[in-house]
């Protein structure tokens, strides 16, 4: 059997440009063990709270149906709902309230060629691989760094690190808020 394909798996056939089927697909595994897989699933979900779909009838499950007589259907004149109905009106757009800047300000400072700048942010969430600094609005960012260019953070006026911007800055769901991505190099 191949190792990358489980007992069920169904691999599709082959079709030419046209869509003419060249291969028909297969499923992987003999009858039992499909069969056994998919009784699994099922007692799985009804175990779990699902409920199923539909039930497919196999070779195991099909049995003899008696055919029914066709019954007399009478003829029903229908009237349309939507003349009785009255539209419920729509809820007005959620209130976002703005939160409002803490008393004590987070500060961040970026040093390039030119000088530093000091930032007021709300967070800085830290990755191996990069900064992503969080400003409280679009007036907070005061200072986009040049795409590509290298700068040193400095947190906590202690702590320096080499940031490099890929030129990634962007509002976050909220519409308020702007990130800035900074990723760390190594040197």
């Amino acid at each position: 059997m191949d190792p990358y394909f489980k007992p069920g798996d169904y691999i599709v056939g082959k079709y030419n440009d046209m869509g003419a089927q060249i291969k028909s697909g297969k499923v992987i595994g003999d009858e039992e063990e499909v069969l056994d897989l998919r009784d699994m699933v099922i007692n799985h979900g009804n175990h779990t709270g699902g409920v199923p779909l539909f039930t497919a009838k196999t070779k195991q499950t099909v049995k003899k149906e008696k055919k029914k007589k066709p019954t007399k259907v009478e003829d029903v004149e229908y009237k349309p709902l939507w003349d009785k109905v009255e539209p419920e009106p729509l809820d007005p757009a959620p209130k976002v309230e703005k939160i409002s800047k803490p008393q004590t300000k987070k500060y961040i400072y970026l040093y390039n060629k030119l000088g530093k700048i000091r930032l007021t942010i709300e967070s800085l969430l830290e990755c191996e691989q990069a900064y992503c600094v969080v400003f409280y609005s679009i007036d907070d960012l005061i200072f986009t760094p040049n795409p590509g260019e290298t700068l040193t953070l400095i947190i906590d006026n202690d702590t320096e690190v080499s940031v490099y911007y890929p030129n990634a800055s962007f509002s976050w769901i909220d519409g308020e808020k702007q990130l800035m991505i900074l990723f760390k190099t190594d040197e």
